[in-house]
Formats: structure tokens, sequence, C-alpha cells
């Protein structure tokens, strides 16, 4: 669990899946999509995709630092502002479709990340998410 809520935080879990959910469809529905309707007629990769793709990145690197916050192994002025920094990464994430197979992939991960990061959960919904997240984040392109 994250460290260091703050009270203007939005529900964590909830938050979480609106953004897997939006990783899920991003490549699958038209309005959600800047490019092809379908997942399979997205190319392998897009030079559009390049601020997802470095927004993937660091949120990734942000999940290392919170989990390295959570171990006790950075202070807490750090953890908190990578807490934020997360946070932050993930609302611009959702704002942008994924034009490629590469840029859904990431998104995919990062969307799977956040959700085994945020909690565990027993909920079938979220187990569902988490499998094809998993799925998509392994996908060759």
């Amino acid at each position: 669990m994250l460290q260091g809520k703050h009270d203007h935080s939005p529900p964590t879990r909830r938050f979480a899946m609106r953004f897997s959910l939006a990783a899920l469809t991003a490549g699958l529905t038209g309005p959600a999509v800047a490019g092809p309707a379908t997942a399979e007629a997205l190319p392998a990769s897009s030079a559009t995709d390049a601020e997802l793709l470095a927004l993937a990145d660091e949120f990734h690197h942000l999940t290392g630092r919170i989990h390295a916050w959570n171990a006790g192994e950075i202070d807490s002025e750090e953890g908190e502002a990578a807490n934020a920094d997360w946070w932050d990464c993930m609302r611009e994430m959702i704002d942008i479709p994924a034009t490629s197979h590469q840029g859904l992939k990431a998104k995919a991960r990062s969307a799977l990340e956040a959700l085994e990061l945020v909690a565990d959960s027993q909920h079938s919904g979220e187990d569902l998410a988490r499998a094809v997240l998993a799925q998509m984040a392994q996908v060759q392109a």
C-alpha cells in the first residue's frame, strides 16, 4: 500500500481501476484511440507514442522508488515526492491514447503496476483486469 497519502488524493483502488480500465480499452474502442479503431490495426510502434512511452518509463522508475520507500530504504521526503509524481504520471497517462502496440503494452504494464502497488484484492473484476493487463504487457508487437 502506498504510504503518505494526502487528503486530496483520490481513492487509490478506484483510481487505479479507472487507470487500468482506460489502458484496457485504449486500443480496443474507437473513441479511446487517436488512430486505428482496433488493437489489431495498431502498428508495432509509432513516433506519436513517444510521450506515453516516456511517461511509462518514469512511472516504472517511480514505482520502484515507492517500493523502496515502503521498505524504509529512502526517507519520507523523497518517498512523498515520488508518490506525488507517481499519481501525476498516472493521471497524464490516462489521457494519452496509445497509437501502437508498443504504447498499448507500456500503458498495460503501467496499469498492472498501479493495481499491484495500490492493494491486493480478492475481487474477481480486479483479478480479471490484472490477468488481461499481464497478458497485454507480454504481447509481442
